[in-house]
């Protein structure tokens, strides 16, 4: 079963004016791994990765309409993709192997 995990700060303004900074909502959602190496990431797109033993190889972004892609990480053991959409809502997609086991995650910021 996939787990999802939010956290979120807010941002709050004092009487003489002054406010504290804040961060955007976010939700973290751990993916299962799959055979096919196809991860959906709704509205931002799809990511294929391929495992071949203890080596990940980021193989192909399909980003969506309105949506622009970075690669943060593309190493042997790890691929960490950004997409980010014309309004500034942002998804990042993880995908590590540590110990040879993969973990999978897909975090989505609200702008």
């Amino acid at each position: 079963d996939a787990a999802t995990t939010t956290a979120a700060e807010t941002s709050t303004t004092v009487a003489d004016g002054a406010s504290t900074s804040s961060k955007p909502s976010k939700e973290c959602q751990d993916l299962e791994e799959r055979d096919d190496g196809r991860y959906d990431l709704g509205d931002a797109g799809t990511v294929v990765v391929a495992r071949n033993g203890s080596t990940l190889e980021l193989v192909e972004v399909i980003e969506a309409d309105g949506w622009t892609v970075d690669v943060d990480d593309d190493d042997d053991d790890e691929v960490e993709v950004e997409l980010r959409s014309d309004d500034g809502t942002k998804v990042e997609f993880e995908a590590v192997i540590e110990d040879g086991l993969q973990t999978v995650k897909k975090i989505l910021a609200a702008n």
